[in-house]
C-alpha cells in the first residue's frame, strides 16, 4: 500500500482540464446510446478525481507544514483557480449533464464542485485565501512543553491525558496560544462572515446557510 508521503503530486493545469471537459461535453451530446453516455460519465469522474486528488494533496501537505514554500505557492494557485474551474463546470454544461446522466448523478458531481456564478468567483477566491490564512495561523503554534516545541496536533494527547494535572497544564498552554492570536482570529472571522454573506446575497439568498448545506 502506498504511503501518503509517497503519493505523487503534480500541479493541475486548469487550461488543459477545461479543454478536456469541453471534449467530454461534446462526446456526451453526441452519444448515441446509454452505454456511450455512461462511458463519458466514467471519464468525467476519472478526470475530476484526478483534480480533486491533487488539490487535496496540496492542501494537506500545506497544512502539515505551512513553512514549505513550494506547497504555499501551490495552495495560493488553487485558491485562485478552483473557483473558476467550478464555475466552468457549472455553466453552460449543467443542463446538458442533467439531461444526459440524470439529476441524481449530476448532484453527486455538484457536491464535489459546488455550482457558482461568475459574479462570485472573486469572492470565492478571497474566501479561499482567508481560510488558508486561518489554517496557517493555527499551524504556526509553537508551544513549549517540557523542553519540546509542540504544535496544536501534538498537544492534543496531553489535552486528553488521564492525568487531570496534565490536562490542566495542556489546556493552559492551548488557551495561552489562542489568546496570543485572538485579535487576528477575530479579524479573519469577521472578514469570512462578511465575505460569505456577500456571496449569498450575490446569488440571491439572504444568508450563506443555503449555500453551506
Amino acid at each position: 500500500m502506498m504511503k501518503f508521503k509517497d503519493m505523487p503530486y503534480e500541479r493541475i493545469d486548469f487550461v488543459q482540464v477545461k479543454e478536456q471537459l469541453k471534449k467530454l461535453m461534446k462526446k456526451l451530446e453526441e452519444a448515441g446510446s446509454g452505454e456511450e453516455q455512461f462511458a463519458v460519465h466514467k471519464e468525467f469522474y476519472k478526470l475530476n478525481d484526478r483534480v480533486q486528488t491533487q488539490v487535496t494533496l496540496c492542501s494537506i501537505r500545506h497544512t502539515i507544514d505551512t513553512t514549505d514554500e513550494f506547497y504555499e505557492k501551490e495552495q495560493n494557485y488553487y485558491d485562485e483557480q478552483v473557483p473558476e474551474y467550478s464555475n466552468f463546470f457549472a455553466s453552460p454544461y449543467r443542463d446538458v449533464l442533467e439531461e444526459k446522466i440524470g439529476p441524481v448523478a449530476f448532484k453527486n458531481m455538484e457536491i464535489a464542485m459546488k455550482s457558482v456564478s461568475e459574479e462570485v468567483i472573486p469572492l470565492m477566491q478571497e474566501e479561499n485565501a482567508l481560510v488558508t490564512e486561518y489554517e496557517k495561523l493555527l499551524a504556526s503554534a509553537k508551544i513549549d512543553w517540557e523542553g519540546e516545541t509542540l504544535n496544536l496536533s501534538l498537544l492534543t494527547p496531553y489535552l486528553k491525558s488521564k492525568d487531570p494535572e496534565v490536562r490542566r497544564r495542556a489546556a493552559q498552554k492551548q488557551n495561552a496560544f489562542f489568546d496570543s492570536i485572538a485579535d487576528k482570529l477575530d479579524e479573519l472571522y469577521d472578514k469570512l462572515v462578511k465575505n460569505r454573506t456577500e456571496q449569498a446575497k450575490t446569488l440571491g439568498f439572504e444568508t450563506y446557510t443555503p449555500l453551506g448545506y
